[in-house]
């Protein structure tokens, strides 16, 4: 049974500065490789939240393919809560004030 995955406000504010970030980066083309690469976690999280483990916060994080990001979630019991789409190699742990209550 595949949950439907939200974006907390933040998080899709994420994704936009990175797909900003690719555009003047590398143009269209990256743009476009990032976003499918972003699809395939959510489809992956979506169809199994359970697969990684949580971490200190009770979160869990996906990898995306061929780019430094990892969506961080939550499974809640309707959905998939996406807290952040966080860089691996920057600022670790800044997404844990999001967390629910």
């Amino acid at each position: 049974m595949t949950k439907p995955v939200d974006y907390l406000r933040l998080a899709d504010a994420e994704v936009q500065a990175a797909r900003r970030f690719y555009a003047r980066r590398g143009g269209a083309w990256l743009v476009t490789r990032f976003a499918a690469a972003l699809s395939d976690a959510e489809a992956r999280v979506s169809a199994n939240p359970s697969l990684w483990s949580p971490d200190q916060y009770g979160t869990r994080a996906c990898r995306l393919k061929k780019f430094p990001y990892r969506l961080i979630y939550v499974e809640e019991p309707a959905r998939v809560l996406v807290l952040a789409v966080a860089h691996d190699r920057r600022r670790p742990g800044y997404w844990a004030r999001r967390l629910p209550p």
